[in-house]
């Protein structure tokens, strides 16, 4: 009983971590706090279902919830983050064609020019004109939420793995003895 609720403990830890890591590296302006509020949520969901899994002889019914439960969190993290990696692969693919067609045009049609100076600062010059404008922050790279989200998935494969092996062995049900008169 201990084995299972000691696994989800390390799965809800290992879950925190990947949401606050990729909060973390995240690029200044992206709105990275959902990794941390979602992974955190199925966290505190899986830590409630240990709590509940260790209830079970003495409320077999809580006890069944929580090992239940427990076992069906890592498949909607893995369901959620399916879903959601999909689209995360599309902004990313976008993303870099956008960049690549700008950079692309400014320089076949030698009117401009498009220089990377720092991590999240580029200057567009236009040396016919006299122009110079400095960037920041225009490009977002998604690829930290791609990591992050198959980071989850694939942690959340390995739970429901190792749930499944670590799962209790139920204690009987209690013997309902009926009275007769």
């Amino acid at each position: 009983m201990f084995r299972y609720a000691i696994t989800m403990i390390v799965y809800a830890v290992a879950l925190s971590g990947v949401g606050y890591i990729t909060y973390i590296v995240a690029p200044e302006g992206a709105s990275a706090k959902t990794a941390v509020a979602i992974t955190g949520g199925l966290a505190l969901l899986t830590l409630v279902c240990a709590v509940l899994a260790l209830l079970i002889k003495a409320n077999r019914r809580l006890g069944m919830i929580g090992i239940h439960v427990g076992l069906l969190i890592p498949l909607v993290a893995i369901a959620g983050s399916a879903a959601r990696l999909s689209g995360s692969l599309e902004n990313a693919q976008a993303g870099n064609a956008a960049i690549s067609a700008l950079v692309e045009q400014l320089d076949s049609a030698d009117t401009g020019t498009l220089q990377k100076k720092d991590d999240d600062v580029w200057k567009l010059a236009f040396p016919g004109s006299g122009v110079s404008v400095e960037l920041t922050n225009v490009f977002q790279p998604k690829g930290y939420q791609t990591v992050g989200i198959a980071s989850t998935a694939l942690l959340s494969a390995f739970a429901f793995v190792a749930f499944l092996l670590h799962r209790p062995k139920l204690p009987p049900k209690p013997k309902v003895v009926k009275v007769t008169e």
